[in-house]
C-alpha cells in the first residue's frame, strides 16, 4: 500500500500485489527487519521473506514441523532475530534473520497468537488463546542462536481467548483529570 498520499489528505492506493505462496496462504502478521518483510502465514510451512526494495519474495524460512500455523511475528530490538508464534505447535520459533533459519523452539502453551517484544528489556508478551492467558517470556541472558539456556516463563490469566497483544509505555505520569 502506498500511504504517502495520507500526508496531503489524499487516498490510500495499492502500489503492488504479491503472492506469498498459495492463493490461500492466510497471511496473519508481518514484521520488518531492515530491507526485508517477514510474514507469518497460517497455511504455509515456510515464512515468506520479501525484499522491500524490489518487492519480490527472496527467501523462505522453513519451519521445523508441518502444519504449525504461524500466527504472530515480532523482531528483537537488535533486529537479529524474529520470534514467530506457532499456533498448532504451542511454541515460539526463533528465526536467525542473517541465516534465515530457525535456531530454537520455545514451548509456550496452547494456541499462541499475537506477540510483542519490550525493547527496554527483551521481555516477550504473547497471547495464549487456548489457555486464556498472557505468556511473559524473559529472554535476557538467553542466547537465541542455539538451544543453550532456558528462558524464564510466567503466565498471567486474562480471560476468554486473547489473540493479540500490544505494549504501551507511559514514561511520564498521566495528566490529572
Amino acid at each position: 500500500m502506498d500511504l504517502s498520499a495520507l500526508a496531503g489528505g489524499g487516498r490510500i492506493q495499492v502500489a503492488d500485489r504479491l503472492v506469498l505462496g498459495s492463493v490461500h496462504a492466510q497471511p496473519r502478521a508481518v514484521a520488518l527487519s531492515g530491507a526485508h518483510a517477514v510474514f507469518a502465514c497460517a497455511r504455509l510451512d515456510v515464512l515468506p521473506v520479501v525484499d522491500l526494495a524490489c518487492g519480490r519474495m527472496e527467501e523462505g524460512v522453513r519451519l521445523p514441523a508441518v502444519g504449525t500455523a504461524p500466527a504472530g511475528i515480532a523482531v528483537t530490538g537488535e533486529g537479529g532475530y524474529a520470534l514467530v508464534t506457532l499456533e498448532r505447535a504451542g511454541a515460539l520459533a526463533v528465526v536467525d534473520l542473517l541465516e534465515w533459519t530457525v535456531t530454537r523452539m520455545v514451548p509456550l502453551g496452547a494456541s499462541p497468537r499475537g506477540i510483542t517484544i519490550d525493547p527496554a528489556d527483551a521481555t516477550v508478551y504473547c497471547a495464549l488463546a487456548g489457555q486464556r492467558s498472557l505468556a511473559v517470556v524473559h529472554l535476557d541472558g538467553v542466547d537465541l542462536s542455539n538451544t543453550d539456556g532456558t528462558p524464564q516463563f510466567e503466565e498471567i490469566p486474562v480471560g476468554a481467548g486473547p489473540s493479540s497483544v500490544a505494549l504501551v509505555r507511559l514514561e511520564d505520569s498521566l495528566p490529572a483529570r
